[in-house]
């Protein structure tokens, strides 16, 4: 009786953990937006004391590899060219998942950005965006 109760418990408590996985998805989304703010700051600071972080900041955040993209791609909008170049380099570590993204991203309809974006392909030097 009591390995009938636990396979019902175990098949239960899968299917919750199922119909929960998009709203997990979700929620993680915004953890992940904040932890590659948290890293960029670092990664492009010209500040002193961040000077030693700056290369652990970027591979942090290469690291997290295609799920990183959008969020890199919406920084190319900034002023600042240290943010600009800190993306491409992060762009360029993150290499070829990088690619699908950034050429979604083209068809976008600030031509700066595009510039900066095809730049960023250019320096990937992957067949696949061509």
């Amino acid at each position: 009786m009591t390995t009938v109760r636990n396979v019902i418990a175990t098949f239960v408590l899968s299917a919750i953990l199922v119909a929960m996985c998009p709203v997990l998805t979700v929620y993680a989304q915004p953890n992940l937006k904040h932890k590659i703010d948290s890293l960029f700051i670092i990664a492009s600071s010209g500040e002193v004391q961040y000077r030693d972080q700056n290369e652990p900041a970027m591979d942090a955040i290469a690291a997290l590899g295609a799920p990183a993209v959008p969020y890199l791609i919406d920084k190319f909008t900034t002023k600042s060219a240290r943010e600009r170049w800190t993306v491409i380099w992060i762009l360029q570590r993150i290499g070829s998942a990088a690619v699908p993204d950034l050429v979604k991203a083209l068809g976008g309809d600030d031509p700066l950005v595009v510039r900066r974006i095809a730049w960023a392909l250019g320096d990937i030097k992957d067949t696949a965006s061509v």
